[in-house]
């Protein structure tokens, strides 16, 4: 018989490690924000646990994933999802960046492709009210539009409580990806002479957050070959 709790559990369990940075690459959603936090993916630094909260934001934002994948083929969307189009390294300005689109819309205009990128959040009164994609959300769609030379993509936000659902449909911006290039290219030059980037973006609620403060004057150099940031 099917224990569904172990199954619910094991599954949630499965992303939380997926979550632990790769040595050399970053997410791609990580462009345009804390480069100290980049710093740390980048060095691969170990996790030593997900904070609570960003652990079930993770587990519930794959679930839902899935859902509206399966919804969307269901309702006559000629969908590729994420299990055909996979993980995908593409390198900038020196860095390596991991990427993992939600699906892939075919003939979605005038017979071209769109990128299908799926964001889960808590209000439905947060879903009803947006305008446009949030920036990390946009900087990250663009950077997958780059990547498999697509003029179109489309980030969809879902209600977790009401499964309301609101998209919005983009193309490739100069404006943006000079900015998220600029980025990287900062990132490539702290990486290069081994420094922590000056970046003050820190937050409580990263998961690095008490390496950053406690350690953002060491050499990072000391601190890898150590193997762990001292408590």
């Amino acid at each position: 018989m099917i224990d569904l709790g172990e199954v619910y559990n094991g599954y949630k369990n499965r992303v939380q490690k997926n979550k632990q940075p790769v040595s050399g690459r970053i997410g791609a959603s990580a462009i345009g924000k804390c480069q100290k936090q980049a710093f740390f993916k980048l060095h691969g630094i170990p996790i030593s646990e997900m904070i609570g909260r960003t652990k079930a934001v993770f587990s519930e934002g794959n679930m839902h994933e899935d859902e509206i994948v399966t919804t969307l083929r269901l309702a006559g969307i000629d969908l590729e999802d994420v299990g055909k189009m996979g993980w995908f390294d593409a390198e900038f300005e020196g860095i390596t960046i991991k990427g993992q689109v939600d699906g892939r819309i075919k003939d979605f205009e005038d017979g071209k492709d769109a990128i299908l990128e799926i964001k889960s959040t808590g209000p439905d009164v947060r879903v009803r009210r947006l305008q446009k994609p949030y920036p990390d959300h946009r900087r990250q769609i663009e950077l997958y539009m780059r990547h498999f030379e697509l003029e179109y993509g489309v980030v969809l936000y879902k209600a977790r409580e009401s499964g309301y659902a609101n998209s919005f449909v983009v193309t490739p911006s100069t404006r943006i990806w000079n900015g998220m290039l600029a980025w990287l290219k900062g990132l490539a030059e702290a990486k290069e002479v081994e420094e922590l980037p000056v970046d003050l973006g820190a937050c409580p609620w990263c998961a690095w957050h008490t390496e950053c403060w406690g350690h953002a004057y060491k050499p990072i150099a000391e601190q890898i070959d150590r193997g762990s940031f001292a408590r």
